[in-house]
């Protein structure tokens, strides 16, 4: 592994049965060159597959762990949390990975003390297989531009609330998913709560609770990771309808060791959306400001899970609405009347963004792309932090 002195950021992956991905991805960072980048890799596959992988580059950038008991998504998450030992970290999932010249970026964070980075949008690359738009692969680059801007986190936490912790990555609250974090930020995280990640979401989970610890975080406008779309990953199953249904349906729940209990101001759906939901009210609790519970909108929540599930399980997601609406006691032409406000307006969000992402020219897209050195070439390697 890198040493605790020369890591200057640890790229941290837990992973699960997706070895070929999970290689692909090792092999993508270790194609930078660089002493300065650890690898953090807490392994729950059934195979020992990527530990032969690792044994046979003998890499020391990289510390792994092997744990093939029956754990949690989220224990796995704070494993992967616990083998870091860069000054700066960054969570990817088992199928994404960093643009090739991170480590620029991470040198302007220090130089600057700045505690936290993310980007208004990541490169998406959808692997073969993926979409059945696009068999052979596909990467989206967004319109890109190398200015930042400061923000205050907990006013953008707030913002979120009251729009239902909707759609958490198009709202600028820091980030370790996809985010760059200085890692004593995250160690004031388990220290508060006694956990890296907790609930069922790490990525919201962590957003929340980074929202109202550190105070100085940056946005860029330029994309620093790449957001991996393989066949076997959870926004995959959502196109294709596997990613909803009852609680009793969710993986997350599976080899957890305590009574979870899901957040009464959520409807019981399991979706992507009531997970990110019940995600980010137990961080609230979790970091011991439930107070800020009184902002949160359950109606674009509600709206955002019947719209987005309407194929696969629209009267299942209007019953346990329905349900959700006699035990909070609201009267039935007021809370139906929010639900179709507010998907009427989340369905015109999304069109002005299709349109506008459709008339801008300087959002581009590759087919044909096979893997991360396909996506490399396509958004370059031009250094775009020297500006900063």
């Amino acid at each position: 592994m890198a040493n605790s002195s020369t890591a200057l950021l640890s790229i941290v992956i837990a992973t699960k049965n997706r070895e070929f991905y999970c290689i692909e991805t090792i092999k993508s960072i270790l194609s930078f060159k660089s002493d300065l980048i650890q690898i953090a890799i807490s392994d729950n596959s059934d195979t020992r597959q990527v530990e032969a992988f690792v044994d046979s580059i003998c890499n020391k950038n990289i510390v792994y762990r092997y744990n093939n008991s029956a754990i949690s998504s989220i224990d796995n998450f704070n494993y992967a949390m616990e083998l870091a030992s860069g000054e700066y970290v960054i969570l990817i999932g088992d199928d994404d990975s960093v643009h090739p010249k991170i480590i620029e970026l991470v040198h302007w964070i220090k130089e600057n003390n700045i505690e936290s980075v993310c980007s208004k949008d990541t490169f998406t690359f959808l692997w073969p297989g993926a979409h059945p738009n696009f068999p052979n692969g596909l990467i989206k680059i967004p319109k890109i531009n190398d200015s930042y801007h400061l923000v205050d986190p907990k006013k953008e936490l707030i913002k979120l609330l009251k729009n239902g912790l909707v759609n958490y990555f198009f709202y600028n609250v820091p980030k370790s998913y996809h985010g760059i974090i200085k890692k004593s930020i995250m160690d004031k995280i388990k220290e508060t709560t006694g956990n890296y990640y907790g609930a069922l979401s790490p990525d919201i989970f962590s957003a929340v609770c980074l929202s109202l610890i550190l105070k100085n975080h940056c946005v860029l406008n330029y994309p620093i990771t790449i957001a991996g779309v393989c066949p076997a990953s959870t926004t995959s199953a959502q196109i294709l309808g596997n990613h909803c249904g009852a609680l009793d349906k969710m993986p997350h729940l599976k080899n957890r060791k305590d009574n979870y209990i899901w957040d009464s101001l959520v409807p019981k759906i399991y979706s992507v959306s009531t997970t990110w939901g019940d995600s980010g009210l137990h961080a609230l609790t979790s970091i011991k400001r439930d107070d800020l519970k009184k902002h949160f909108n359950f109606y674009p929540l509600i709206s955002q899970t019947i719209i987005m599930n309407r194929n696969y399980i629209f009267k299942f997601s209007i019953k346990k609405s329905e349900e959700f609406r006699i035990e909070r006691k609201v009267n039935f032409f007021v809370f139906w009347m929010f639900i179709i406000f507010y998907s009427f307006s989340l369905i015109l969000q999304k069109s002005i963004k299709t349109l506008k992402s459709n008339f801008n020219k300087k959002n581009i897209q590759y087919a044909n792309i096979n893997g991360f050195s396909d996506v490399f070439e396509k958004i370059g390697l031009l250094s775009f932090y020297n500006n900063k």
